[in-house]
């Protein structure tokens, strides 16, 4: 085999095994990413009556002793080409405020799948995925959700991070906690990706935190931007909305898979000729 024509051959199999084995990582955010027009579904539910949140700049997350709340997310994924393998995927929060009448102690939040995505931002409620004239009640009241455990942090509502017990005093000096991935969440990712549907998840407290008799309340910031604030609540930027990020491969296109070919059959072909 002419030389050249072997270099040749080696630069494509190098180059096609490298886009084959490349990833990629995208986030999911409202107004900013994968652009500034995407939108996500981002709200929370309570269970004092048939009320919808919609958009909010904080959402409530736990329990005040009497009434429990748990917060919904839902990302359209399809930015990731079809047919792509996931291979991690988490979601990003950031603490709103610290809540200083809650319970001095770790508590779990778990995220659970939720497998039916037939409901809105602007119509969901503890008892119902829709109101109105539409209304239609969940089979269990506090959405319908997958029990296995996708994600989880243990947190202390009155620690914004590590020990301290104070806010930052901007939005600059963010504070974020993550939910990692795991086998199922990537599994939950995947499906909603190949079954082109949303994923939805709930952020809820573990069932001994949602059962305690006393307040355990996680504020965090949600989807909307605030323009003041007071105390030690800091104002709400759009940066500190929920993100969720996946890192994923590609598959190559069939050109790739084509060029491979060809040089891995060169090289086949000069190992043979070679023999003979």
């Amino acid at each position: 085999m002419n030389t050249h024509l072997k270099i040749v051959f080696t630069i494509v199999l190098l180059w096609g095994w490298g886009v084959m084995a490349s990833a990629d990582t995208v986030q999911f955010q409202e107004d900013i990413s994968p652009d500034t027009s995407y939108q996500c579904l981002a709200t929370y539910i309570r269970d004092t009556g048939d009320e919808n949140k919609g958009e909010n700049t904080t959402w409530q997350l736990g329990t005040t002793g009497t009434s429990i709340m748990r917060c919904l997310l839902g990302y359209d994924i399809s930015d990731i080409p079809a047919g792509s393998i996931i291979n991690s995927v988490t979601v990003t929060v950031s603490p709103r405020h610290v809540d200083t009448s809650s319970t001095d102690a770790d508590f779990t939040i778990n995220v659970h799948e939720v497998p039916n995505h037939d409901y809105t931002e602007s119509s969901v409620t503890w008892l119902n995925r829709y109101m109105g004239d539409d209304e239609t009640a969940w089979t269990n009241p506090g959405v319908d959700y997958d029990s296995a455990v996708l994600s989880s942090l243990t947190l202390n509502p009155l620690h914004w991070v590590d020990g301290a017990a104070n806010p930052p005093t901007a939005p600059a000096d963010d504070v974020t906690h993550v939910f990692a991935s795991s086998s199922a969440f990537v599994a939950a990712a995947q499906d909603a990706l190949d079954n082109n549907h949303r994923l939805d998840v709930l952020l809820k407290l573990s069932p001994d935190g949602e059962a305690s008799s006393t307040r355990v309340l996680f504020p965090f910031a949600g989807d909307e931007p605030q323009t003041s604030a007071s105390g030690t609540q800091r104002k709400t930027v759009q940066a500190q909305a929920p993100i969720l990020t996946i890192d994923y491969t590609p598959v190559p296109e069939p050109a790739t898979w084509l060029l491979c070919s060809v040089a891995a059959l060169g090289w086949l072909g000069y190992g043979i000729r070679k023999k003979a």
